[in-house]
């Protein structure tokens, strides 16, 4: 086995790279063509967890990479066929897809990637397919990839279900692109990464929420928070190794509910933010979203509360606003979107970021646990304010929130709040010290009560630049 960067051995490849790389011939035989190389890609779980649910009008988005990972492996063909075959484990899924070149094109013309991404997004088990189709035409549109003469046939293994909050859609992307670029030699730095999101996005929610995901899958740290400033539009890193903390993931399968509320959550949160520029602007000026986190929580019930409507209609705003809006296509004209309370939450929401952040550097500076509790605090009250807007996501979080309340910092658990609002499945604890026995048992209470699997998401690991790609081949 050979590799692209010269510090990279097969001593020192993570144990479940080292692990597919061992079995690859046996697994993937059928998929890959012997003596001809293979260009393997690591991309860790990212738990998000601060930020992501506020993330287009804020400014801090806070991530933490897991030790599980989604592995890919691509390997560049002499035909025009794409074959893509996918190991799912817990619970366990094989998926093998073939497809042609031509198919991204209908008539000589390249497809929209937003008609090729809608084509599976009935399949809730491979919506992630898609969205790889929608980002080669999004690259070829771009120009960034040639038009291909040659397909490939990718692997991808995952711990996790593709497409859940730890394993994002942006971790799919980030493998992809990296992958790409070596097997096409795309003359394209890495960092280009930065302006992915707007081309790989189905809409323009997507666009901005999805950019921390693709800049966390790529460029996150062991043992390190990811700190993405949307502002700045910088990253920072708050090293925890050593330090006892850590960010533990659960997952829970929630896939068969659905939440409207969340949708609506989006939609109400951008029109809130465009309400507010629209007071401050001319009619004719686009709003730059930067209006929410200039505003603190006391100013915001000494001066805005009660200029902000409770509620409003989507046609009523549509009339009201001017400019573009470009997410247009996601508001009913028929339907009543909450406001006031989700521009709350909001701002407080950006200021309980920037809060957390600061607690854990007091403790990191002092070791005094007082500032642990008080930033496990933060997570509860981010969590309780989401529920008295959108209700309570699923009855099952309830159920190991409390057990680790009960738990509660004298074990090791500080706090607790779900990540994308319960959405994804996936909850993000801070724990402090040894908590691996009270997961054990938390899991055994958990199927005791529900009859259902708990999965626990612990460790850190590196990400995908960090990590390199690997080159190999068998015989």
């Amino acid at each position: 086995m050979k590799d692209d960067k010269s510090h990279i051995s097969q001593q020192t490849l993570s144990s479940d790279l080292a692990h597919f790389l061992s079995r690859m011939k046996v697994s993937l035989g059928g998929i890959f063509a012997p003596d001809r190389d293979i260009y393997v890609c690591r991309v860790p779980m990212n738990l998000a967890v601060m930020g992501e649910l506020v993330a287009p009008v804020c400014d801090l988005v806070i991530h933490y990479p897991l030790q599980q990972a989604m592995i890919v492996a691509m390997q560049k063909r002499v035909d025009r066929r794409i074959i893509i075959r996918s190991f799912i484990h817990e619970p366990e899924q094989v998926f093998t897809d073939e497809l042609l070149l031509d198919g991204l094109f209908h008539r000589n013309h390249l497809r929209n990637p937003q008609t090729l991404r809608k084509e599976f997004s009935t399949k809730t088990d491979r919506a992630w397919m898609g969205s790889i189709l929608g980002s080669l035409s999004s690259l070829i549109t771009e120009n960034i990839l040639p038009t291909l003469n040659h397909g490939f046939n990718l692997a991808i293994e995952s711990t996790s279900p593709l497409g859940n909050g730890a394993i994002s859609i942006s971790a799919i992307q980030c493998a992809l692109f990296l992958l790409l670029k070596k097997i096409y030699s795309i003359p394209v730095d890495d960092l280009r990464l930065l302006d992915l999101p707007g081309l790989f996005a189905q809409d323009f929610w997507e666009k901005i929420s999805s950019k921390a995901a693709l800049l966390s899958a790529a460029l996150c740290q062991k043992d390190e928070l990811l700190i993405y400033s949307r502002q700045q539009n910088q990253i920072n890193y708050k090293d925890l190794t050593s330090q006892g903390i850590q960010f533990v993931g659960l997952h829970c399968d929630v896939s068969s509910i659905k939440n409207e509320k969340y949708c609506d959550f989006g939609i109400s949160l951008l029109m809130c933010s465009d309400l507010i520029d629209a007071t401050q602007k001319s009619k004719s000026e686009s709003p730059n979203r930067e209006s929410l986190v200039n505003i603190s929580p006391e100013e915001w019930l000494l001066h805005w509360s009660n200029k902000v409507p409770h509620s409003i209609q989507g046609k009523e705003y549509l009339d009201m606003i001017h400019h573009r809006v470009p997410y247009k296509s996601l508001i009913q004209k028929d339907k009543k979107y909450p406001i006031r309370r989700v521009g709350e939450y909001a701002i407080k929401e950006h200021h309980r970021n920037k809060l957390f952040l600061e607690l854990l550097d007091a403790y990191l500076n002092s070791q005094d646990k007082e500032k642990l509790i008080a930033a496990g605090a933060v997570l509860n009250e981010s969590q309780k304010d989401w529920e008295d807007i959108c209700g309570k996501y699923c009855q099952l979080f309830d159920v190991v929130f409390e057990m680790v309340r009960k738990l509660g910092p004298e074990k090791g658990f500080y706090g607790a709040r779900c990540s994308y609002g319960g959405d994804e499945g996936i909850a993000t604890l801070l724990t402090f010290g040894k908590v691996d026995d009270y997961l054990k048992n938390i899991a055994a209470q958990f199927k005791a009560k529900t009859d259902l699997n708990l999965r626990w998401l612990t460790g850190s690991s590196d990400g995908a630049l960090k990590s390199g790609i690997v080159t190999t081949r068998f015989e």
